[in-house]
């Protein structure tokens, strides 16, 4: 049996994961750390594949929750308006949305977004760097995200991502999917 200790597991998670393993087997097992698997323990879940394995995901708490704000000028006036729930669901393939996780910030541009949201989401990004109250790091990264192009660093945020709610079609047009 393989025993695989991600490298951002606590000492409790290791104790538990050796109780729940000595539970399911009692033959030998074999520890290794995250990074090291063997080829047979990659063929064993059909194969790998990329993964939320970014140390900025592994942190235990962090001290700041993430905030999602939708960009958009619908109204005639560019607003930025804060969204409560962090759901894949709440990301409008019209708008682009600003997703604040502290160590960086991303703008996730909707499909259909226009030129001005997208141009207007980047300058507001700056300005809500330099004018946040608990005096941000002016060298945040701002990274654009392109709907459909969601790296792990960006969907790790979401409970229940779903990489196939949007597909792209051959002409490179992103549809959405509705479930």
């Amino acid at each position: 049996m393989l025993h695989v200790l991600s490298q951002g597991c606590s000492g409790d998670e290791r104790e538990m994961a050796k109780a729940v393993s000595d539970v399911l087997s009692r033959q030998d097992k074999q520890v290794v750390m995250e990074g090291q698997e063997p080829a047979e323990f990659w063929v064993a879940l059909g194969g790998k594949a990329p993964y939320a394995c970014d140390k900025r995901l592994q942190k235990e708490e962090t001290p700041h929750s993430p905030r999602l704000f939708e960009c958009s000028n619908q109204t005639g006036v560019f607003r930025m308006t804060e969204v409560e729930d962090l759901a894949q669901e709440d990301l409008d393939q019209d708008d682009v949305m600003l997703l604040d996780t502290w160590e960086e910030i991303f703008l996730w541009i909707g499909r259909s977004a226009n030129e001005y949201e997208t141009k207007e989401a980047c300058n507001s990004a700056l300005e809500y760097l330099r004018t946040h109250p608990a005096g941000r790091d002016p060298d945040t990264p701002i990274i654009s995200v392109k709907q459909g192009y969601e790296p792990l660093t960006f969907t790790g945020w979401f409970n229940a991502w779903d990489p196939h709610k949007w597909s792209v079609s051959r002409a490179g047009y992103h549809t959405s999917q509705h479930h």
